[in-house]
């Protein structure tokens, strides 16, 4: 796997190496952040597995980055990705904890966010509560980028539309965006 474009451009990064950890290709990654255009700002990378979403998001603009996942494995594999591409510490925050947790912990601080990530593993349903705090943490016109199974149910967000829907194979990307009060 590896940085598709910006900064790390053509630098591999390593993946997870679990049978739960679902790697995110390269086109369905370019077709995101084609499909965003250009990136500026904090981005959130919630279930991040290698952390691919959220270093493509450094990558490419983004100032920050908050990656969080609860497989501990995972968390590693972030934290040496980090490593590997000499990622400024200042630029990011790694977490190890259950989604719900990081989202209180978020909305305690206050932090908005441009670009939400979310490539949950395929059985993992959002719940109502969590959607609404990923909602709130959403700056205005901000983008929520979730990424799911092509059948899957699509997670409903307080003021939010959905701006685009793009399929690849078995994977279908929901790109919602804020509106702008």
């Amino acid at each position: 796997m590896r940085i598709i474009a910006g900064l790390y451009k053509a630098r591999n990064i390593l993946q997870v190496g679990l049978s739960t950890t679902r790697s995110t290709s390269d086109l369905v990654r370019g077709m995101v952040f084609n499909t965003l255009f250009k990136i500026e700002g904090s981005a959130l990378d919630l279930f991040s597995g290698s952390g691919a979403y959220g270093l493509e998001a450094l990558s490419r603009g983004a100032n920050s980055c908050v990656f969080n996942d609860v497989n501990y494995q995972a968390y590693q594999t972030i934290k040496a990705n980090l490593t590997l591409l000499k990622v400024e510490e200042k630029v990011y925050h790694v977490f190890n904890l259950e989604a719900t947790h990081l989202l209180l912990k978020l909305k305690q601080t206050g932090q908005l966010f441009n670009y939400i990530f979310l490539d949950p593993p395929y059985n993992f349903t959002i719940n109502e509560d969590d959607a609404l705090i990923l909602s709130e943490i959403l700056a205005p016109a901000g983008f929520i980028i979730y990424e799911t199974h092509v059948d899957a149910q699509i997670t409903i967000f307080k003021d939010l539309f959905v701006y685009k829907i793009k399929t690849q194979g078995i994977k279908k990307i929901t790109f919602f965006k804020k509106v702008i009060e």
